[in-house]
Formats: C-alpha cells, sequence, structure tokens
C-alpha cells in the first residue's frame, strides 16, 4: 500500500484520498470493506488519454506509468461527518487486507 505524500513546496487537497494498492488485490478489498459498509471509490477508472473525447480528437499515446496506476488505486471514505473511530477502522482493515 502507497499512501498520498505531500512534497514540502506543495499542500495536498485532500479533495479525495487516494492509496495505491497491489492490482491484484484491490477487487478484494473493495469486495471485503464493501461487507462492512465501507465504500471505497474509484473515480477515475479510465486515464485521460484513454477517454473517448480525448481518443477522437488525438492520437492515441502510450502512457504506460498512467496505465498501470489506474488498475492500482483507490480512494478511502472521506466526508465532513467522518469520525475519528471509523476513520482509523477504515485505516486498519485497509493495512490487513493491502
Amino acid at each position: 500500500m502507497i499512501l498520498p505524500r505531500e512534497p514540502k513546496y506543495s499542500r495536498h487537497s485532500y479533495h479525495l484520498y487516494v492509496i495505491r494498492v497491489n492490482p491484484k488485490k484491490r477487487d478484494k478489498i473493495i469486495e471485503e470493506l464493501r461487507k462492512e459498509n465501507i465504500f471505497l471509490g474509484i473515480y477515475y477508472p479510465v486515464p485521460c488519454h484513454l477517454q473517448k473525447v480525448v481518443l477522437d480528437r488525438f492520437e492515441r499515446k502510450k502512457l504506460l506509468n498512467t496505465e498501470k496506476r489506474v488498475k492500482e488505486i483507490i480512494s478511502l471514505p472521506m466526508y465532513p461527518n467522518l469520525t475519528d473511530d471509523r476513520a482509523v477502522r477504515i485505516a486498519k482493515l485497509v493495512k490487513k487486507l493491502a
């Protein structure tokens, strides 16, 4: 599991809290957490350069790192009413499954 990092020269907006997991385990992690009423998101399942609107206008490029990363990412729940206890529970479950 790889957590987001925040370089010294910038600040993360934390609009989404996206982590990277082993792509072979991603679906299982999502499935197991759903059983616990914890819903993870995959908000960008298709890289921008593979979106139809881009492909209709530009030559297709291979962006191997992007295509690899899109299979690894999941977004953890983040919302105003998320309690510390629930956040810790989610973190422990993700760590256990990842």
